[in-house]
């Protein structure tokens, strides 16, 4: 995987491995993020159903195609090459 169209959305906690695996994975694999403190986006994070860090939300061409909690390479993977479906 290289430079995908595909941009995520990493919500974090201080101190968290998974976290800190997550963004790990994805400077790996040269895919784009932004990081952002879970605490300040707690409402976006309960509506999708996520209470694990990290909360990962991924858009394509800017097309919202899902999000989950914790460290989960297999849907950074399945997103980044464009086999993501809606939100799960």
């Amino acid at each position: 995987m290289t430079s995908s169209p595909t941009q995520f959305e990493v919500f974090t906690q201080p101190a968290c491995m998974p976290c800190k695996l997550t963004k790990k994975y994805l400077t790996k694999h040269d895919l784009a993020f932004e990081e952002y403190p879970a605490q300040d986006h707690l409402e976006a994070l309960k509506a999708q159903g996520i209470s694990s860090a990290p909360g990962v939300f991924s858009y394509r061409d800017g097309e919202f195609l899902g999000a989950w909690g914790g460290y989960r390479p297999d849907l950074i993977k399945q997103a980044a090459d464009g086999e993501a479906k809606a939100a799960s």
